[in-house]
């Protein structure tokens, strides 16, 4: 074992770093791998992919061994959720635009998506602003499902088809809200909405956040604020591995 270098003892007491800025990880790189968005030339990470890797999720590790005694294999499973979910999400987007869909296509969300829709568009003044549209900036991409304007006002609207609505889902809403103003195409949204459809009958669950509410807006805010601290931590974290890698290597 190489003896290591004498370095400067820290000052006892010194306050530890906790400050960080996103602007730090440009000097990371391009470090993405395949699946990534790109802004500018540079490969950023998927909302998504930061939110899975940056939240432990100890019901997903029940839930993989619930299946392991099914005999049903977890990463199968999942594979056919996303399928499901892709195929709504297709649908959806050719329903509002008027075309034809899938005949594939699951029919209990799109019902359930049906009855939702007549009940905004009847009671309020609705235009569709954009449809799965792909959004980037310095430090991740994502591609949000609706954003809409209600009586004058933005809102975003995520499609789920999950069985339960979950706080990473506000979190992925807070990045979508970042990017909408960091590309300046709206000032901010007035609201959120989360729009679980259920795959076992033509009904909806709608979670709204309006962020005329002052205790609303700054639990968006501080959302916003944790999914950039994630996007740091998830930049580094690789960046880290990436270091590890290759001076393990070297041993």
């Amino acid at each position: 074992m190489k003896p290591f270098k004498k370095r400067r003892a820290r000052k006892a007491n010194a306050p530890l770093p906790t400050k960080f800025s996103l602007n730090d990880v440009a000097s990371l790189g391009n470090i993405m791998g395949d699946r990534h968005y790109v802004h500018k030339g540079i490969a950023v990470p998927r909302v998504t992919n930061i939110l899975s890797t940056c939240m432990h999720n100890d019901s997903l590790m029940y839930w993989a061994n619930y299946l392991g005694f099914k005999h049903q294999g977890y990463k199968e499973v999942l594979n056919q959720a996303a399928d499901y979910g892709t195929k709504v999400h297709e649908a959806l987007e050719r329903y509002i635009k008027g075309e034809p869909f899938d005949a594939s296509t699951p029919l209990n969300p799109i019902q359930a998506f049906e009855n939702w829709w007549k009940q905004v568009t009847t009671n309020n003044r609705v235009k569709v602003l954009g449809q799965e549209f792909s959004l980037t900036c310095p430090w991740y991409g994502g591609t949000y499902d609706m954003l809409l304007e209600i009586n004058g006002k933005p809102w975003l609207v995520d499609f789920k088809t999950s069985n339960h609505i979950r706080v990473s889902y506000c979190l992925q809403l807070a990045a979508y809200r970042n990017m909408l103003r960091y590309n300046g195409i709206v000032s901010d949204v007035a609201g959120f909405i989360v729009l679980r459809l259920f795959k076992d009958r033509p009904e909806f669950e709608e979670f709204i956040i309006d962020m005329i509410r002052p205790d609303q807006m700054a639990f968006m805010d501080q959302c916003s604020r944790t999914f950039n601290a994630m996007a740091y931590q998830f930049w580094n974290m690789v960046d880290i591995q990436s270091q590890f890698d290759k001076y393990h290597k070297r041993r």
